[in-house]
């Protein structure tokens, strides 16, 4: 056998003892990284990350300038001004937010009360339950003291209070004096003095004041109109002091206004109201001519504009709830506000065909009144609101967010309306719980409702008594909103005739009429 050494074989032990150590050190290695895992897996505890909340405290510690240990900078000063708006916007979009879910929650659904119309009180004892929201007609100022002038019947008081409603009356400067063809008016001269006389405004509100606790109601109803001021400044001057006094008593303050006037300025006055109630009526006037009382995208356009101005949640949008009748006569051309009752009656009276107009969803019809001994031909143009026109409405209104809407004017509106008024008539409230339209195909007149007269003389005759009607409707399912409907039988009220009126050449009074009663007794009569 051969003595040589083998390819690997060394007289010495380095390379053993490299071995070895380096294999010590390779196991310890691994089983540390076992023992690591073998933990991490039984205390279920992940790798910590860097506290990024902390960090973000610390810089905003260094570039806060408001920091006394900060030193001041123009890049700092600039990050804590766009920094301050940032939140300032967050926190004013939450309390928007906030603010519009509370509203939406009680939809306001209220309606204007005039003691002045006959209508106005039976409507309020029969339909206040559907109300959460009134404001009646009480307050004015005196055209001679220019102190607080209340009219409050105790009946209508009686209701609202009865049915808890909140009370909130209307202060105007309506004058019902006898000028202006003995009819009243907005008087731009009593208001003037009160928004620019600091004694006599100071007064007045204190008056407001003490009234509305004295009476324990709600808040109150500004509707300031024909005003005559040369700048917005005096008119929102009144308002903030009047906001201030009441709102330091809880009572809540709201001001009627039209869209696109400049008698308002509409973002000031926002600060200074609780609610602004826009009045998206009168749409066509005696000035403008016959035409729809409010359109529907005439109503959409205003309020489009009014929410660039102030946030739609804080709109009560005004519904109209009348006619209107352009009545052109030899002596010239006038117009007369109608109730819906009134108007079916003229329309039965002359045979007319009912109109609803697809693009403005109110309706029309014309006829002419045959002349008479003391009157030539009469020309009528009669416009009005119903109950399609009020439910089209109150869905654009629900589903624009706003605050709710107000009728004007209890007693004059289509009867069919409280059917649905008390409802949230949004989208998602009608896919929630759908209104039956089947409910609006018939019409009844309330017997309580002012009779409506033809012809002249002291003779009465009595034509129509309450009857009901029909009405075919037509409903787009997809937009849940009433899109064509046609008056099949027109109901009536009580209607009469007047006749036998003397004509005599030499003057009225020398005609003497006889009017025998048929009785019951055939040898007496």
């Amino acid at each position: 056998m051969s003595n040589a050494a083998q390819i690997f074989q060394t007289t010495t032990r380095k390379r053993w003892k490299r071995v070895k150590w380096t294999s010590r050190v390779i196991s310890m290695v691994v089983i540390f990284f076992l023992v690591v895992t073998i933990l991490a897996v039984v205390n279920a505890t992940n790798p910590s990350l860097p506290n990024i909340n902390a960090r973000a405290k610390a810089y905003q510690a260094i570039l806060n300038p408001a920091n006394k240990l900060t030193l001041s900078s123009a890049e700092n000063k600039k990050y804590k001004g766009f920094k301050d708006f940032l939140v300032r916007k967050q926190q004013e979009d939450s309390v928007k937010r906030v603010l519009a879910a509370k509203i939406r929650t009680s939809l306001i659904r209220s309606a204007f009360y005039t003691p002045w119309n006959k209508s106005s009180l039976p409507d309020l004892v029969k339909n206040a339950d559907k109300l959460n929201t009134i404001y009646p007609e009480w307050f004015f100022i005196d055209t001679i003291t220019f102190k607080l002038q209340t009219r409050i019947d105790s009946a209508g008081l009686a209701v609202m209070k009865k049915n808890n409603l909140s009370i909130q009356p209307i202060f105007n400067n309506y004058h019902s004096g006898k000028t202006y063809t003995d009819k009243g008016f907005f008087d731009s001269k009593i208001l003037h003095v009160i928004l620019n006389d600091s004694s006599k405004r100071k007064n007045i509100i204190s008056q407001i004041a003490d009234t509305l606790t004295y009476y324990g109601l709600q808040g109150l109803n500004i509707d300031f109109e024909e005003l005559g001021e040369k700048t917005n400044q005096p008119l929102t001057r009144f308002q903030k002091e009047l906001y201030e006094t009441l709102h330091a008593r809880n009572f809540l303050v709201s001001m009627d206004v039209q869209a696109k006037n400049e008698d308002y300025d509409f973002i000031e006055l926002a600060k200074y109201n609780d609610h602004v109630i826009l009045m998206a009526y009168d749409q066509y006037s005696d000035i403008t001519g016959a035409g729809p009382i409010s359109s529907q995208k005439w109503i959409e356009e205003q309020l489009d504009w009014m929410d660039d101005k102030i946030d739609a949640s804080k709109i009560i949008l005004g519904v109209a709830g009348y006619g209107r009748d352009w009545i052109d006569e030899e002596e010239g051309k006038r117009v007369e506000d109608i109730t819906y009752a009134a108007a079916i009656d003229k329309a039965k009276l002359s045979n007319s065909s009912i109109i609803f107009d697809n693009d403005s969803y109110n309706l029309h019809y014309s006829y002419n009144e045959p002349a008479t001994d003391s009157a030539s031909e009469t020309n009528h143009t009669i416009w009005l609101t119903d109950a399609a026109t009020t439910f089209n409405i109150l869905r654009f209104s629900d589903d624009y967010k706003t605050a709710g809407t107000a009728l004007w004017h209890l007693g004059g509106e289509d009867p069919r309306i409280w059917k649905f008024y008390a409802r949230d008539l949004s989208t998602a409230a009608l896919q929630k719980n759908p209104f039956d339209f089947s409910r609006l195909s018939k019409i009844t007149i309330d017997p309580n409702t002012k009779p409506t007269a033809t012809g002249e003389g002291e003779l009465l005759n009595i034509l129509y008594t309450p009857d009901s009607g029909i009405i075919k409707i037509e409903v787009d399912h997809t937009e849940m909103l009433i899109a064509e409907q046609q008056y099949i039988k027109l109901p009536s009220g009580y209607v009469y005739e007047k006749f036998a009126e003397d004509k005599t050449p030499t003057g009225p009074g020398h005609k003497i009429i006889l009017t025998f009663d048929d009785g019951p007794s055939a040898e007496y009569t």
